[in-house]
């Protein structure tokens, strides 16, 4: 239940601090966005759960440590590649500045990790650090596939859009049992 009060604590989050209305930021479980979205989603991913140095099944101490990755796409405009020029650094200043937003919004902010605590039944042992900020990966291509136009049967892999991911690591929660 950690990991599941996490990713919606950081999801409630970006909604309400970076300004992403419910059908423009979700928890997802891929890098394939909903159908219908309009020209930008984020999507909320699991990352990796470690074990903490503290971590002693045998006494009794459960220490973990969460990571989250997220997602920004945005659409672009079908243009050729051999005439992209300036319309891609358009691009990439449009996602760049999202990506700031929601690394601002979340990075060692504890009332992301205040929140996930209260999604936490049966347990009133919380988070004792927040996620911090580890990466933003470049600007890459977003196949049309991502945005699920298969449905319409497009049948190109052009880039429909833009991505990056965004990783936060180093959130830990030592419980007992």
């Amino acid at each position: 239940m950690s990991e599941e009060a996490l990713l919606m604590s950081v999801r409630d989050h970006i909604r309400e601090l970076a300004g992403y209305g419910p059908d423009e930021c979700d928890v997802q479980m891929d890098e394939f966005v909903p159908n219908g979205i309009g020209d930008s989603y984020v999507a909320v991913l699991p990352g990796d759960l470690n074990a903490g140095p503290r971590h002693d099944s045998s006494g009794g101490v459960i220490d973990e440590i969460y990571s989250v990755r997220v997602l920004v796409i945005q659409r672009a405009a079908a243009i050729p590649a051999d005439r992209l020029g300036n319309h891609w650094l358009t691009n990439v200043g449009g996602i760049a500045e999202r990506c700031r937003r929601i690394r601002q919004v979340i990075d060692f902010n504890y009332s992301v990790t205040t929140m996930a605590k209260t999604f936490i039944t049966g347990s009133t042992e919380g988070f004792n650090h927040p996620l911090v900020w580890r990466s933003t990966g470049r600007t890459e291509p977003a196949d049309s596939e991502i945005f699920n136009t298969a449905k319409y049967n497009v049948k190109t892999h052009q880039a429909g859009g833009v991505k990056r991911m965004i990783e936060f690591g180093g959130c830990r929660r030592t419980t007992t049992r």
